[in-house]
């Protein structure tokens, strides 16, 4: 899935889907390694998308840059404050 088909999907299905069923459920986005850090920058970045978004879901491994999230810690800030 591309960051783009992710956008779409959860943007106008699956938000829309959870929110109409009452459910709670928390959505993290980008289940991947930190390499790739424009993928889940791209999802945030579209605020009906986001709106559904609880974070990312990274996967730190030895050649992932963690220091990369702090690219995503500002979208956290944001939704909790």
């Amino acid at each position: 899935m591309t960051a783009v088909e992710q956008v779409v999907f959860l943007r106008d299905h699956l938000g829309p889907a959870l929110k109409s069923a009452g459910l709670k459920t928390k959505v993290f986005v980008f289940d991947h390694n930190w390499d790739l850090i424009e993928y889940p920058n791209a999802v945030l970045s579209d605020a009906k998308a986001a709106a559904f978004a609880a974070g990312t879901a990274p996967t730190v491994t030895a050649a992932s840059r963690p220091h990369r999230m702090n690219c995503t810690i500002d979208f956290q800030k944001k939704k909790s404050g």
